[in-house]
């Protein structure tokens, strides 16, 4: 059992994003540095659904959990980031996002907004969400396309495994193993940024683990016990990208900012995973709620 579960949850998400990276990197191999390459895009996209689909027994069309939409949304943003690998810069990108997001919103809070929101309560939710959903995007996709190609795969694992780690703290098993499965393969992009460090992500890399995190912190804030301070500290991981540039502006080596922006992220989901670790300790300490 304990075998399978890695294997699900671990080794095949890792396996199918290789091969993807594989295969689109060689198509991809006269592509400028500029353009990047287009297998980063789809290797979390693809991978993903396929781990979502056997840690749940199907991909049931439509799903009848809300959680059981992000695989779909998955493949939907890699179908963005391989438009936005295309698009030139700054031309209808914040259109697409918006609507799909949009939809990422709508699957994740409908029960919710049907039988415990007023038409106000919702709609206040949806428009805060939104916007909060597509500046973390803008976050994680001006972190993509900086000159570091490791940096954000690196940024992006660490967030996904502390997800993983606070999910699972904050009683929501499943959402943790999700998150494991989203991490398995960025381990994957991380690898391939180390054998080929020539390789630099295409625009709308990022795209397919940014509705992916989203969308397990919705599930895990909504329907388990992830705090909002959990939720908005890990939001800002990617912010720590500017502590980076600013150490190099200043003259720092790159493995020197990198190391700083890596200590920042780390220190935040550190502190994210604190109000969760405290509740299970006490919940762990009097099981009956006598205390």
């Amino acid at each position: 059992m304990i075998v399978s579960s890695l294997l699900i949850g671990a080794a095949l998400p890792f396996l199918v994003a290789l091969f993807a990276m594989a295969v689109v990197g060689w198509v991809d191999r006269d592509r400028s540095r500029e353009r990047g390459c287009r297998g980063f895009v789809i290797a979390v996209a693809l991978a993903y659904p396929v781990a979502h689909g056997l840690i749940r027994g199907g991909l049931p069309f439509p799903p009848i959990e809300t959680v059981d939409w992000l695989p779909f949304f998955a493949l939907l943003a890699g179908g963005v980031g391989l438009i936005e690998a295309g698009l030139p810069v700054g031309r209808g990108r914040w259109l697409l996002r918006l609507v799909v997001v949009a939809g990422l919103l709508w699957t994740s809070l409908l029960p919710l907004v049907r039988y415990a929101w007023s038409a106000l309560v919702a709609a206040g939710w949806m428009a805060a969400l939104e916007i909060a959903v597509l500046l973390f995007w803008g976050a994680v996709e001006s972190h993509v396309r900086r000159d570091e190609p490791l940096a954000t795969p690196l940024s992006l694992l660490l967030l996904s495994v502390g997800s993983s780690g606070i999910l699972l703290l904050s009683n929501s098993a499943l959402l943790g193993q999700l998150a494991g499965a989203l991490a398995a393969a960025l381990a994957a992009w991380l690898l391939m940024g180390l054998l080929r460090p020539r390789k630099f992500p295409a625009r709308g890399s990022g795209a397919a683990a940014t509705l992916i995190l989203a969308g397990l912190w919705l599930q895990g804030y909504f329907y388990a016990d992830l705090p909002l301070s959990s939720l908005l500290l890990l939001a800002l991981v990617p912010v720590t990208a500017a502590a980076g540039e600013a150490l190099r502006r200043r003259g720092r080596s790159r493995v020197m900012a990198l190391s700083g922006e890596l200590a920042l992220a780390s220190l935040l989901i550190a502190l994210a995973g604190i109000s969760p670790l405290l509740a299970s300790l006490r919940a762990v300490s009097d099981p009956y709620g006598m205390g």
